[in-house]
């Protein structure tokens, strides 16, 4: 990993660079969301190559701060990128920086208004360095005199893919680019939306009182319906079975309430959050990642009678 790349860099936005740049274009959307959760997402690197699997393969962070962060993204087909993503938190603005392979000089500057307590505007503009502008005037000019096969072999090598052949080089970027972008974003309001829904369950579920049994059902029943999420007091727990047997395991992460009854368990007894890798071993609650927390404790699960019964007693 080359983290020279990142140094001396400045760690705020420099807005009057802005003009020196070559401007593509724009996506804009409306998510169901607070600013909250919006700028937490705009720090939180290390969703990246879990919720955003068909973008990253991996993500190896090299520094990160109130400021932003910076890191080396290990993209689909294993090569890598040095991304830096600055913040601007007063204005709701960020802008990443794609520093070295592909799309290297690439820039995306986000800015975020708040419509109502649950609802935001995004503007995304897309640039390229300035030289960009004669290359996209040169392949301008090409596409009426070269034949598209050879056109098109013209934009590959300059890094433009799927070209048209009635579009111009910007919209065929902007429309890939745009394509991109509703992807991902439909990936991040996912996980937005996830997290409010889980602050808010978490807020309501701390006045429920905290008992010694609970009845989970028949056994018949129970097994046709794993994984079973129940509550348990306070909190929710995954009922489900491993090599034959009844587990019980907490189905929220403790790194940001993700959601871990989506994950199955794997051969070793795991399971993994889907938003940001975390391991668990289901029989301990342990954590089995570097600096990871460990699941919330669980009850003991019974089978008293025909019933399924999980209790601390």
């Amino acid at each position: 990993m080359n983290s020279l790349v990142f140094e001396n860099r400045n760690d705020e936005i420099d807005y009057d660079r802005l003009g020196g740049l070559c401007f593509i274009g724009r996506y804009e959307r409306r998510l169901p969301v607070s600013i909250v959760r919006m700028m937490e997402n705009a720090y939180d690197w290390e969703h990246l190559p879990h919720v955003h699997e068909s973008s990253f393969k991996g993500i190896n962070l090299v520094e990160d701060g109130k400021w932003g962060w910076r890191a080396v993204a290990i993209l689909p087909d294993s090569r890598s990128q040095h991304l830096e993503l600055l913040v601007d938190r007063a204005q709701s603005y960020w802008a990443t920086t794609v520093l070295s392979g592909d799309a290297k000089g690439f820039e995306i500057h986000t800015q975020a208004k708040q419509v109502t307590a649950n609802e935001i505007d995004v503007v995304i503009n897309f640039y390229l360095p300035k030289a960009f502008s004669k290359v996209l005037l040169g392949l301008n000019i090409s596409k009426w005199f070269l034949p598209f096969k050879l056109y098109k072999k013209v934009a590959e090598k300059l890094g433009i893919n799927n070209v048209s052949a009635s579009d111009s080089p910007e919209t065929s970027i902007l429309n890939a680019l745009h394509y991109q972008y509703s992807v991902l974003y439909d990936e991040d309001e996912t996980l937005m939306s996830g997290r409010q829904e889980a602050i808010d369950r978490q807020k309501k579920n701390n006045n429920l009182e905290s008992p010694t049994r609970l009845s989970i059902g028949q056994v018949g029943t129970v097994l046709k319906q794993l994984p079973k999420v129940v509550q348990f007091g306070k909190h929710r727990y995954v009922v489900n079975q491993w090599k034959g047997e009844w587990v019980i395991y907490a189905a929220d992460c403790p790194h940001m309430l993700g959601p871990i009854e989506e994950s199955d368990i794997d051969s070793q007894g795991r399971v993994t959050c889907p938003w940001h890798g975390y391991q668990f071993d289901i029989l301990s609650g342990k954590s089995c990642s570097d600096g990871g927390a460990d699941l919330k404790g669980a009850p003991t699960l019974s089978i008293v009678g025909d019933h399924l019964v999980a209790h601390t007693d």
